[in-house]
């Protein structure tokens, strides 16, 4: 599989090849903090192989302390961006919204559910608008 996709400023582009493993929304506190939402949309591709088309000086990488959790981001805008988690494996950690159009994954789990908020399971029920609210 092919994927292409980049950051909101623009400053990073990127495409990758790989399978698409798992896709799992994430609603852990850390994923909360730093998407500052409700959960966190990540793909994982194994066998992958990422080619940075412009940008990837523009990237810096976050690790919190003690902790698995990490996040590459873009320096210009703060898009989250794709990282190696297993380089042994050739594992990519791909934020969903960072890719290009519109794909048809099927989540695969929701995971950290204790973290979950409140008000999350009330959004399927409240007004949707197509664009900005008149």
């Amino acid at each position: 599989m092919q994927l292409k996709g980049g950051c909101l400023c623009g400053a990073v582009t990127f495409n990758l090849q790989g399978d698409a493993s798992s896709f799992y929304v994430c609603h852990c506190s850390r994923c909360q903090k730093s998407t500052g939402s409700a959960y966190a949309s990540n793909l994982f591709v194994r066998n992958a192989k990422l080619a940075w088309d412009k940008g990837k000086d523009k990237c810096v990488d976050y690790q919190h302390a003690g902790t698995r959790f990490g996040k590459r981001f873009c320096t210009h805008c703060a898009s989250p961006l794709p990282r190696v988690i297993d380089e042994k494996n050739n594992v990519i950690q791909l934020p969903a919204g960072s890719l290009d159009g519109d794909q048809d994954f099927e989540p695969t789990a929701h995971i950290f559910t204790e973290d979950k908020k409140c008000w999350e399971d009330k959004l399927s029920q409240t007004k949707q608008w197509p664009g900005l609210p008149a």
